[in-house]
């Protein structure tokens, strides 16, 4: 409890008229209310920079994944093409060759 209810709990004992405590224990209550108003609005801006740093960190995931797929696609592409070339390239050659005898 804070030091400002601890002082407000002090004067109660010394009030003696019915309408003062009242007055006292609402002020009490109302400051109770604040302080634990003040903590839940702490503990919802500290979940909000939580999920904020995770979602950010997901989307730098997301774009580190997405900037290494593309060049993946292309290396295995030209990677595919430069072997089926090496693998078929004696047929290749001899249906060029026989072309040239053709002509």
């Amino acid at each position: 409890m804070s030091i400002i209810a601890n002082a407000a709990l002090q004067n109660l004992h010394e009030l003696e008229r019915p309408d003062k405590y009242r007055d006292a224990r609402r002020r009490l209550e109302a400051w109770r209310l604040l302080e634990r108003e003040a903590k839940a609005r702490k503990r919802r801006i500290a979940l909000r920079r939580e999920q904020r740093a995770k979602a950010e960190a997901a989307a730098r995931r997301m774009r580190r994944m997405r900037a290494l797929k593309l060049p993946g696609a292309w290396t295995l592409a030209v990677a595919g093409v430069f072997i089926t070339a090496a693998w078929f390239s004696n047929d290749f050659t001899v249906w060029l060759d026989s072309l040239r005898h053709m002509l």
